[in-house]
């Protein structure tokens, strides 16, 4: 019989304090082996897909369109330049899932400049209104804005800011000038070299002006953007304070829904950009 201690007792003292393997033995384990804990068999996805078809559960996340995609060739055609190829396979959501949706904001980019739905002397001349931006600035660029005013409570976090600034770099190879609230830096957009602006404005958006988070828009908008519009706000709706500022010939683009106004500054009918591809 060994003369040596039990240390495999969880009431055995320690013999040696400076000895710390000894604790692993003498100490009961307070949590369990990674082998002993019970795997959960069901991912969020799968009960998701237990409670709605396949078809029904694409509908609800706005999946339920096709859009051209530009071919190779296109790409040059339409993107022309290389910081606009490179904003446009930016272009990112937060939304979920990121990446279908990512490929829908592409393809409305793509069904745009296919049908030149957007005057580019309008996105010379006047702002984009972009409502619940998130750090997103690819989608403006890639559809051709100069002046781009991106209104998010995220940017109320200097790190949001930061990384607007870290993607216009990565975007021209370039530092941006940074002045007061504005980015500035150089852009082709395939016509040359032309100054854009970025201003970021740290509230929400709401219809309501006398909402505490309102912010007072320009008085003439070349486009309002908004992507799968739900914020810590709830739903962004276009209010009429805003329609009433697009200038003629000016959009609004809300998800895959585009209404373009005519030489009166009229709304004409909220079209919906792609193709069905669920009944």
């Amino acid at each position: 019989m060994s003369d040596e201690p039990n240390t495999t007792s969880s009431n055995s003292p320690v013999s040696d304090p400076d000895d710390f393997s000894q604790f692993e033995m003498s100490m009961p384990s307070a949590f369990p082996d990674a082998d002993d804990i019970p795997v959960v068999s069901a991912t969020a996805e799968q009960y998701v897909s237990s409670v709605y078809d396949e078809k029904d559960l694409m509908k609800m996340l706005g999946l339920d369109r096709s859009y051209k995609n530009f071919s190779p060739d296109e790409r040059g055609k339409f993107l022309i330049t290389p910081e606009r190829m490179r904003a446009f396979d930016g272009i990112s959501t937060t939304t979920n899932p990121k990446r279908e949706k990512a490929a829908q904001k592409k393809g409305i980019v793509s069904e745009i400049l296919y049908g030149n739905l957007v005057l580019a002397d309008v996105l010379k001349k006047y702002p984009t209104l972009y409502l619940g931006s998130g750090t997103d600035i690819e989608y403006p660029l890639a559809l051709g804005s100069r002046e781009i005013i991106m209104v998010d409570y995220i940017f109320i976090d200097r790190e949001a800011v930061d990384q607007i600034i870290e993607k216009v770099k990565d975007i021209t190879g370039h530092e941006p000038e940074i002045k007061d609230d504005e980015i500035r830096f150089i852009f082709d957009f395939g016509e040359g070299e032309e100054e854009v602006i970025v201003k970021l404005i740290a509230k929400n958006y709401s219809p309501d002006q006398q909402a505490p988070e309102a912010f007072t828009s320009p008085e003439k908008i070349g486009m309002i953007l908004t992507f799968v519009p739900l914020g810590p706000m709830g739903m962004i709706v276009t209010g009429d304070d805003l329609k009433s500022k697009v200038v003629p010939g000016g959009v609004i683009l809300e998800d895959g829904y585009l209404t373009a106004f005519d030489g009166q500054a009229h709304g004409q009918e909220r079209k919906l950009l792609g193709e069905k591809i669920l009944d």
